[in-house]
């Protein structure tokens, strides 16, 4: 075992920059792979997908030998850096899962979605879990029929209790935000320490005997051997858990997903006055109406964790270091929150950072095998992995050891989404539709390229 320096790091680096990241200070790392490794399964990836899918495994088959590689530490992806809101859907909400699956298939969702959402709080619950549900604001007229239109649809798949919807005042004494012109409540959710999670899912995994190795980057995957700088491993099957990065290893993956950024900043600790002039009693989850919407969040020690999903995209597919920190962003974060609450205008933003996403075209993930079989990946969760990698890591557990179970006979995990288009031309229809997107939260009405993506059921956002 190895400690982590934060101390040796640049100051804008994701282990200096991201206020979760001040939970592992302490934590030790494993060591890097050194020779050969022989196991039955081998994962190639430390975050929530890795974790769980490790986790699901030994519960199914405690005998089952299994190595999980990460290249940088466990969690140093989009697992350690997210807002930690907790939704409970498979992914995307109820009405994309009908609009994409049909009714009867979205039952089906529902019904495993919850039993997930049970499971994962009661796991979750000494990572400073607090099942608030969600806050939905209203910034147009628009975002209330949405919100109308959700509710209705979750009522149709057997979910829906406990919804409550606001006018401009009644939401005013949720949020006291002069921007809301109205909102809704629905109570399945909540928010989450993700650095916590991370670390409890570690100590699972490690004492279930699963063997770990740290600062590991796998250089090639061929057909279960697995080569790295220090070593190699041999296994029967390999699970690729490496969701935005998966395309580092597999090119043509990129057919499945697009790589984007989110940006998030963290305040200092409010005040209990400060605390007080904005409202929320409740600690809900927030989030407002529009595509690229704000999401926010109270931590445990009362900070704000401040977002946004106008995801960036770094063409040609660019996901590294260099993105990790963005200035633009983070200016633009602070501006959009002191609009919305201008009474604290003053307050210290004192961590800000950005954290890579895969988006698939049906904003939920997928599934696959490649390498004849023996590498199965689940990628794709456009923002909304938290609580869904804990399905996906149970799905891939499944097929890594071919036992059948309900969840395999999804059409989610049966289908592929329709794929995005390739270099240049990804580029190219990203800033067309990025920009309509925009003009549509801002009130103008969807044009044709939104009207003709809306009719595919082709979604862009995080």
């Amino acid at each position: 075992m190895i400690l982590l320096d934060r101390k040796e790091a640049p100051p804008h680096s994701i282990e200096n920059s991201c206020y979760w990241f001040t939970y592992r200070n302490s934590v030790p790392i494993h060591e890097p792979l050194h020779g050969t490794h022989e196991t039955d399964i081998a994962i190639v990836g430390g975050g929530f997908t890795g974790l769980w899918t490790a986790y699901f495994i030994k519960k199914l088959n405690p005998s089952v030998r299994v190595a999980l590689l990460e290249q940088e530490t466990i969690g140093y992806g989009a697992s350690g850096r997210n807002g930690g809101e907790a939704c409970s859907t498979l992914g995307p909400g109820h009405l994309s899962t009908i609009q994409h699956f049909g009714l009867e298939e979205a039952k089906k969702m529902a019904r495993i979605a919850e039993k997930n959402y049970k499971a994962f709080t009661e796991f979750a619950a000494d990572c400073d879990f607090e099942n608030t549900g969600w806050l939905h604001a209203a910034l147009l007229e628009e975002h209330m029929e949405s919100f109308r239109n959700s509710h209705t649809a979750a009522k149709a798949v057997g979910s829906g209790n406990g919804w409550k919807f606001f006018d401009a005042t009644e939401m005013r004494e949720q949020l006291h935000s002069p921007l809301y012109l109205g909102g809704a409540f629905s109570p399945d959710g909540g928010i989450v320490n993700p650095m916590k999670l991370v670390l409890k899912l570690k100590k699972e995994i490690e004492y279930a005997g699963v063997v770990i190795f740290e600062k590991t980057k796998a250089e090639n995957i061929d057909h279960g051997v697995i080569r790295s700088s220090g070593g190699v491993v041999r296994a029967r099957h390999v699970v690729l858990a490496t969701d935005a990065y998966s395309h580092h290893l597999f090119p043509r993956l990129l057919w499945k997903f697009v790589p984007l950024y989110d940006y998030i900043i963290v305040s200092e600790p409010l005040s209990e006055m400060q605390l007080s002039s904005i409202g929320w009693r409740g600690r809900q989850a927030v989030v407002d109406g529009r595509t690229f919407f704000n999401y926010y969040r109270l931590t445990s020690d009362n900070r704000i964790l401040w977002g946004v999903s106008d995801a960036e995209y770094y063409p040609p597919n660019q996901v590294g270091p260099a993105h990790d920190y963005s200035e633009q962003y983070r200016k633009s974060l602070l501006a959009s929150f002191a609009k919305h609450f201008p009474q604290l205008k003053d307050l210290r933003f004192e961590y800000a950072w950005g954290g890579p996403i895969a988006s698939t075209t049906r904003l939920g993930p997928c599934f696959g095998r490649l390498q004849s079989g023996s590498l199965l990946y689940g990628l794709g969760y456009t923002g909304e992995g938290v609580v869904c990698s804990r399905f996906v890591g149970n799905v891939l557990a499944h097929m890594s050891l071919g036992i059948h179970s309900e969840i395999l006979d999804l059409h989610m995990v049966k289908k592929s989404p329709l794929p995005y288009p390739p270099e240049p031309i990804r580029t190219w229809v990203i800033g067309m539709v990025r920009s309509a997107l925009r003009n549509a939260d801002a009130g103008a009405k969807p044009g044709l390229l939104l009207r003709i993506l809306d009719f595919l059921k082709i979604g862009f956002s995080s």
